[in-house]
């Protein structure tokens, strides 16, 4: 055989050798794309894995819903009766507000049980903590933690034209400050059990004016690092009911107008709270006007300097109980019972006022106080204090309930005094 013919046959296999290799490769892409690609066999392997772990949780989760549903005569999950019924399994129970939360350890999935028995799976969220959102043109303004098209990245919807809000997915943002505010015309949130509060450092006016939403649950919110809750409720006048029993407060600085014209209020339990930090309760419940009973538990005012308006405007309020109250560093108490008109009882604890430089009109509009809340008021005072110091004129009792008084210790130097000074 000729060199040219030898050259020539050489040349035809090294390109079929060559052609041969592409193939493969070609051939070995498109099984590597099928083993690992987003449809491939290993990720639909993988699917199918969790469709099979979820559902039999989720028929575990079912079965001991009705088990521990039986053990209630109202047919109400109750947490004791829960652990019971899933005393075999590996998971975590929590109490989150009314709701029982059950972890599985092994796949971390979450799932959210109502007292009436619903199930609801909490899906796994991002670290991140961008929020993209999307206004619809009907009002609905839309809440993710990952971007698609349309959604712009924020952290603050102040608009009348929001209406409604739907969380799409669990969002988890560093701060919960002025979220919503302003959103006068908001009127409902879903999903709001997406919101994970964990991170935040502050809810300053986060709900602030949202005069139209009538139905907030706040039950499930993580508030351990949340140093301020300043105006974080006020403006809701529509809302009657706040279940704040899984509040967290210990690193709370600042409490200043947080439910302020919370008007249709009419019960707070803050008995759950741990004040000791904060430091301003100022304006808290003023302008409550339905509000007629507050239990503050063992509330700590230990370090609280400002009490000015603090129940200003409570107009339904006939009795209150503020025997924890601890008012050594307290510098401002004026109009602190100002136009608590049905006022009759306050249960003072040991209410020293030493330090205490403004008592203007702490008791102004106070028609109803009785006899004996005014003998406490004497008695709240610093040892050695005369009944003439010029400070006590500026409480302003009104005059009429004065001069009916007369089983008032001092009596007489109670009205030389001129307490009633402004009326």
């Amino acid at each position: 055989m000729d060199r040219h013919k030898i050259k020539q046959t050489s040349g035809i296999t090294l390109i079929a050798l060559v052609v041969t290799v592409i193939i493969l490769l070609i051939l070995a892409g498109i099984s590597i794309d099928m083993l690992n690609g987003d449809n491939g066999i290993i990720k639909n392997a993988s699917k199918a894995k969790n469709n099979v772990e979820n559902s039999e949780e989720k028929e575990i989760i079912d079965i001991a819903v009705i088990q521990a549903s039986q053990k209630n005569k109202y047919g109400e999950i109750e947490e004791n009766n829960l652990k019971d019924a899933l005393k075999k399994e590996d998971v975590s129970i929590k109490k989150s507000g009314k709701n029982i939360d059950v972890t599985f350890n092994k796949s971390l999935n979450k799932y959210k049980i109502k007292p009436n028995g619903e199930i609801k799976k909490i899906e796994e969220f991002s670290e991140s903590t961008k929020i993209y959102a999307k206004l619809e043109t009907d009002g609905t303004l839309k809440l993710r933690a990952t971007k698609l098209e349309g959604y712009e990245e924020g952290t603050q919807w102040n608009s009348p034209d929001i209406l409604k809000v739907i969380i799409e997915e669990p969002i988890s943002p560093k701060t919960c400050s002025q979220m919503f505010m302003s959103c006068t015309n908001l009127e409902s949130i879903e999903n709001i059990e997406y919101l994970h509060t964990e991170n935040s450092r502050s809810m300053y006016y986060m709900f602030y004016n949202c005069s139209k939403l009538s139905n907030l649950d706040v039950s499930n919110f993580d508030t351990k690092n949340v140093q301020s809750m300043q105006c974080l409720f006020a403006g809701c006048n529509s809302i009657d009911f706040l279940d704040l029993s899984n509040f967290n407060t210990e690193k709370v600085t600042n409490m200043f107008r947080m439910f302020d014209s919370c008007k249709n209020i009419i019960k707070l339990d803050l008995s759950g709270f741990n004040t000791r930090n904060v430091t301003n309760i100022g304006w808290m419940f003023l302008a409550c006007h339905n509000l007629s009973d507050i239990n503050f538990g063992k509330m700590d005012t230990s370090s609280v300097v400002e009490f000015r308006y603090m129940f200003g405007g409570c107009r339904s309020l006939k009795s209150i109980n503020i025997s924890c109250f601890n008012m050594e560093k307290a510098k401002s108490i004026s109009m602190m019972f100002n136009g608590c008109i049905n006022l009759e009882n306050i249960q003072f604890g040991e209410f020293n006022i030493c330090n205490v430089t403004d008592t203007n009109a702490m008791f102004r509009s106070c028609s109803k106080l009785s006899d004996e809340t005014l003998n406490d008021v004497l008695n709240l005072l610093p040892k050695g204090t005369k009944i003439e110091d010029k400070t006590l004129k500026k409480l302003e009792i009104p005059k009429a309930l004065v001069n009916k008084c007369t089983t008032l210790s001092n009596y007489d130097s109670f009205l030389e005094a001129g307490w009633t000074t402004g009326y």
